[in-house]
C-alpha cells in the first residue's frame, strides 16, 4: 500500500486525533452590485446587524466564563460608527449591502493582518467571524451544524461556530488561517481539541476528497503533521456517512 502523505504546519493545541474530514466554506461572496436601491440596502444592513446582535448577545449569555470574551470583542463592533459609516457611505454610492460590508470589512481584516503586534494580528479572526455572521444574514442563509468527532478542515473557523460544537464527542482542527493565539487557538487548547496552523505559502491544506464521501484521516498536533490518506489507498479505507462540507 503506498505510504501516506503528510503536511507540516504549526500547532496551535496539541493532541492526536483520527476520524472524518469534514470540509468547511464560508458564506458565498456577494456579487458586485450597482445601481441598487440604497434606502432599501441600507435597510436591509440594519435588519442583519440588529439579527447578528440578538445571535449573538444570546451566544453570550449561554457561552462558558473562558469565551465570553470573545462575545465582548464583537458585540461593539456592529455599533461602531468608525465601521459602518463606511459601509453606509458604500450603499449610497450603489452598491449592496452584503457588497459594502464585505469590502469595508475585508480592508479592516488585512489591516489587522498586518498588525505588528501578535494581539491585534489575532482579532483578525473575530473580524472573519462578525462578516461571515452578517453576510449569511444579508443572503438569507442559516447555519449549518458543525458535526461532533470529526476533522474539521478549511480556511478557518470562527469562534463563534467553534463555540457551537459539541466537542465531547471529540475532533480536530486543520486550518490554513489563523494564530495560536487566536480565539479558536485558546478555546481548543482549553477544551483539548488538536489544532494545527498552516502556512500557506509552504503547507497548503490538500483538498481532502475529490468525491462525495470523507476519508479517515490522522492528525498529530503534538508533532504538526496532518495525514490524510493517499488517493490510490483510500479504496481500502472504510467510508464514513458523514456530509464533506458544511459552511462555516
Amino acid at each position: 500500500m503506498p505510504q501516506p502523505v503528510e503536511r507540516v504546519g504549526r500547532p496551535a493545541s496539541p493532541g492526536i486525533f483520527a476520524g472524518p474530514i469534514i470540509q468547511l466554506r464560508g458564506p458565498e461572496l456577494p456579487v458586485e452590485g450597482v445601481d441598487c436601491d440604497a434606502l432599501a440596502e441600507g435597510d436591509a444592513l440594519r435588519d442583519a446587524l440588529e439579527i447578528a446582535t440578538a445571535e449573538l448577545r444570546a451566544l453570550y449569555d449561554s457561552a462558558p466564563d473562558d469565551a465570553k470574551g470573545i462575545v465582548e470583542f464583537q458585540l461593539p463592533m456592529l455599533e461602531d460608527p468608525s465601521l459602518l459609516e463606511p459601509v453606509m457611505e458604500r450603499i449610497m454610492t450603489g452598491r449592496s449591502a452584503a457588497n459594502a460590508w464585505q469590502g469595508v470589512l475585508a480592508v479592516q481584516i488585512a489591516d489587522y493582518e498586518a498588525a505588528d503586534d501578535d494581539y491585534f494580528r489575532a482579532r483578525a479572526g473575530d473580524l472573519a467571524d462578525l462578516k461571515d455572521r452578517v453576510l449569511r444574514l444579508l443572503a438569507g442563509e442559516a447555519d449549518a451544524a458543525l458535526p461532533a468527532g470529526a476533522i474539521l478542515m478549511g480556511e478557518d473557523l470562527p469562534p463563534s461556530r467553534f463555540l457551537a460544537i459539541d466537542w465531547s464527542k471529540g475532533g480536530a482542527i486543520v486550518l490554513a488561517r489563523g494564530s495560536p493565539l487566536s480565539h479558536v487557538a485558546i478555546l481548543a487548547r482549553a477544551r483539548g481539541v488538536s489544532s494545527i496552523k498552516f502556512a500557506r505559502t509552504t503547507s497548503p491544506i490538500p483538498n481532502p476528497s475529490a468525491g462525495s464521501e470523507t476519508f479517515p484521516s490522522l492528525i498529530s498536533a503534538s508533532s504538526s503533521s496532518y495525514r490524510p490518506p493517499p488517493a490510490r489507498a483510500r479504496s481500502f479505507l472504510p467510508r464514513s456517512k458523514t456530509s464533506k462540507t458544511a459552511p462555516v
